[in-house]
């Protein structure tokens, strides 16, 4: 990630109320980073975001829902293919 996206990055996440987050695998040629705090977090929509170049965005709720199922359906062939072995 460029400095600059970074800096939109963390702009970003002052608004979810945290200033960290775990890089993920990428998605669609953009990296995705998630939220991570150690305050108790509520139920509520899942925050994604995307960095392509200097562009960041908060992923729509559409949008990050696709990228979890994306993530989920990898760990899941994961614990298959290990628990095959």
């Amino acid at each position: 990630m460029t400095p600059k996206a970074e800096k939109k990055l963390m702009k970003l996440l002052e608004e979810v109320a945290t200033n960290e987050y775990v890089r993920c695998p990428d998605w669609k040629g953009r990296e995705v980073y998630l939220p991570v705090s150690s305050e108790t977090m509520y139920i509520g929509d899942p925050f994604v975001f995307f960095v392509r170049g200097n562009r960041v965005r908060m992923a729509s709720l559409k949008a990050a829902n696709k990228y979890l199922d994306y993530i989920y359906a990898k760990m899941d062939e994961a614990q298959n293919a290990v628990n095959h072995d």
